[in-house]
């Protein structure tokens, strides 16, 4: 289901989408705005059959469950924050729980407007008090959803020549720009551990991320005195049906002789 009219030509996603075989059905965007309502899944439901439906942002109860596993089998306790980025709740959602307070869940919100997500977490968490070591940053939207700015394409791009890791302008780019800014601004103490979870389609997507960008020279608005000494480890990749999910965890440490720095 994608949201308006069809607009040819069509994207890339869509376009990878359709040549792998699914079939796109185009909505209005006032239909779509009914997307959790009963009375529209059933008008799907008739139109289509029997189907499984795979909400927006992936996030349901399964989805919570499975992120919550992988925390607790393969995330080590020794970090004193795990960051993500944000979209529809569900991967902060299942941290926190297979966290379980052992350290602190940090997200970053890549939506505009989105005071309403920790209602969202608070509700896949089940309404759980209980947990209350994580929080939401709000302000590393960059312009919502997809948007971007000059400043974070160019951290984009000077945080690939530095460390030669590429990062995305939706997800993890906003993440990682959002903890170089909290430094800069002093909102960690000093002799802190991260752990920052990232999780890519297939390692081609991964190598071969970009951000549409015709930024020749980039501004330092985002340059810190930082040195980062990090560690990726890829999990065991799941198989999809047409690609596979890896999931990167990157290290980094915030030390007390260097405040204000990452190491």
């Amino acid at each position: 289901m994608v949201r308006g009219e069809e607009t040819l030509p069509i994207n890339r996603t869509l376009a990878f989408a359709s040549g792998c075989g699914m079939k796109l059905h185009y909505v209005s965007r006032e239909d779509y705005r009914r997307k959790s309502d009963d009375q529209f899944i059933q008008s799907l439901h008739k139109e289509f059959g029997n189907f499984y439906l795979v909400p927006e942002g992936g996030t349901n109860e399964l989805a919570v469950k499975g992120v919550k596993e992988l925390a607790v089998k393969h995330l080590p306790k020794e970090y004193d924050f795990v960051c993500c980025a944000v979209g529809t709740g569900g991967t902060m959602a299942g941290l926190v729980q297979g966290l379980n307070g052992k350290s602190h869940a940090l997200g970053f919100a890549v939506v505009k407007g989105a005071e309403f997500l920790k209602k969202e977490i608070n509700f896949l968490l089940g309404g759980d008090n209980n947990f209350t070591k994580w929080s939401l940053q709000l302000d590393y939207h960059f312009g919502g959803y997809a948007s971007h700015d000059k400043n974070l394409i160019c951290f984009i791009e000077d945080f690939k020549k530095q460390h030669n890791i590429p990062l995305d302008h939706v997800y993890t780019g906003k993440m990682i720009a959002g903890i170089y800014d909290l430094v800069k601004k002093d909102f960690f103490h000093a002799e802190l551990k991260f752990l920052l979870y990232i999780q890519v389609a297939c390692k081609e997507c991964f190598n071969s991320c970009s951000c549409p960008s015709s930024i020749e020279t980039c501004s330092d608005s985002f340059s810190l005195p930082v040195s980062i000494r990090f560690l990726l480890r890829p999990s065991h990749p799941q198989p999809c049906r047409t690609r596979w999910v890896t999931h990167l965890l990157i290290f980094l440490e915030l030390h007390q002789d260097a405040p204000g720095q990452l190491r």
